[in-house]
């Protein structure tokens, strides 16, 4: 591994996610043996669970959130405040941008999943969408990984690769290597030039985890 890059886990929760497992102990054992750089912390309408992890770990900690918006989900990067849920993705995007954040656009296309924006959507944003993520460990169907990669290419958009991670087992599946960066201007630039590892999850682990929610009643 080049010691000059950083390994990025893009997309990731923790135990302040609704649906999240990952603790602070776990999270930092996971992130020991993945050799993982940097986290993006991006729970569920929440930036409770990324500022407290930022407290209390030697890891890089990239402060974001998740946002429900109505039309899908929305992620803001290296953002200050929380923003609230259900505004749309119009005013989403913009409350990202004020806070100087990154609007990022997690498992787009994807129509099992409820949570995803949709390509009418997403054309109409398409000049606030700084990254979008081509592909997520969590999206079983490989063509909507396909289809978002044509649509950053399309438009220029950087693209990043997330575990999408809610369980320790998750964390660092996917992520991206890149030069370190100090804040989100020189973030995005790095980027551009980064390069990707890519694993889906397997099924055993989906069917582990979908248990687990239902036995401790995160569902």
């Amino acid at each position: 591994m080049n010691e000059s890059l950083l390994r990025v886990e893009m997309h990731s929760h923790t135990y302040f996610s609704q649906d999240g497992f990952i603790t602070i102990k776990t999270f930092a054992k996971q992130c020991r043996k993945k050799q993982l750089g940097c986290v993006c912390i991006t729970d569920h309408n929440t930036v409770r669970g990324a500022v407290e992890f930022s407290k209390q770990l030697y890891v890089k900690i990239v402060i974001g959130e998740e946002i429900e918006t109505g039309q899908g989900d929305l992620i803001g990067l290296f953002i200050k405040e929380e923003i609230p849920p259900r505004l749309g993705v119009d005013v989403t995007v913009t409350r990202i941008k004020e806070q100087k954040g990154i609007v990022y656009l997690p498992h787009p296309f994807d129509e099992f999943r409820k949570s995803s924006v949709k390509l009418e959507y997403a054309e109409k944003a398409k000049d606030d969408i700084d990254i979008i993520e081509v592909f997520n460990s969590r999206t079983f169907n490989s063509k909507y990984n396909s289809m978002a990669l044509e649509f950053a290419r399309k438009h220029n958009i950087a693209i990043a690769v997330g575990s999408d991670a809610h369980h320790p087992f998750e964390l660092g599946r996917s992520y991206v290597q890149m030069e370190n960066f100090d804040g989100p201007v020189e973030f995005l630039e790095n980027l551009r030039k980064a390069t990707y590892v890519a694993k889906k999850c397997p099924f055993i682990l989906r069917l582990y985890i979908k248990g687990l929610k239902i036995l401790t009643g995160k569902v």
